[in-house]
């Protein structure tokens, strides 16, 4: 479902146990929360919004996640999902603390953030991210 350019400022859940896909890019969203009620979402888009924290993001089904161009500092609300993507480039991030660190993740995105990532020839240092590699 692609919900983009509605200039929404909140968002609270909606009810569709089978949704799989939300678009909701380029909002005003400072907020997201009610993921409960799409137990099957697996991708989610919030690019281009306002949101500083990434609490309410913790539905267990999701595998992939955009949180590009917002204002996020930490990725506190992360830590404990399966995702195997996870784009937070242009936020505000200076830590890695938060970070989901079940060896699952495959895909990080940390363009244009304060934080500073030690790459070496066999893949990238986040602790407990075996999965992640230099591309």
């Amino acid at each position: 479902m692609d919900c983009s350019n509605n200039r929404l400022q909140a968002f609270e859940g909606l009810d569709a146990p089978l949704l799989r896909r939300l678009v909701l890019s380029k909002n005003l969203l400072q907020s997201v929360t009610g993921f409960d009620k799409n137990p099957q979402l697996e991708t989610l888009n919030l690019d281009n919004n306002k949101i500083a924290s990434c609490a309410g993001l913790g539905q267990p089904s999701l595998k992939e996640i955009s949180l590009a161009n917002n204002q996020i500092a930490d990725a506190a609300g992360l830590d404990g999902l399966t995702v195997k993507a996870l784009d937070l480039s242009w936020n505000n991030l200076s830590s890695l603390q938060g970070f989901p660190t079940n060896g699952v993740l495959k895909s990080l995105i940390l363009t244009s953030n304060k934080v500073r990532v030690q790459i070496v020839p066999w893949g990238c240092m986040i602790p407990r991210a075996p999965a992640l590699r230099r591309t």
